[in-house]
């Protein structure tokens, strides 16, 4: 599990926010990608992570300013692993 200050900080405070607003499956599998998955690579990580933010903006893509906020934190640190990651 990715742990202390790092680049993943913000999908833990993702988590937390996707909480918040009651988006519980989505901030469960994203908690799951996270924490409870064994990745080969850093970076296959980030694109599940990726993946996952993607699939829930196109099913949800009106949000409150705080969870968009976290939103663009984290794909910022999925397209610097993945430059082709849709923004």
């Amino acid at each position: 599990m990715p742990s202390g200050s790092d680049d993943y900080d913000c999908f833990r405070e993702l988590i937390q926010e996707l909480r918040r607003e009651h988006f519980d499956e989505v901030a469960g599998r994203i908690d799951s990608i996270l924490n409870d998955v064994a990745w080969t690579t850093g970076s296959e990580l980030v694109g599940e992570l990726g993946a996952a933010i993607c699939d829930f903006e196109r099913t949800q893509p009106v949000v409150s300013p705080s969870l968009r906020s976290a939103l663009e934190r984290c794909a910022r640190i999925v397209v610097r692993v993945w430059p082709d990651f849709p923004k």
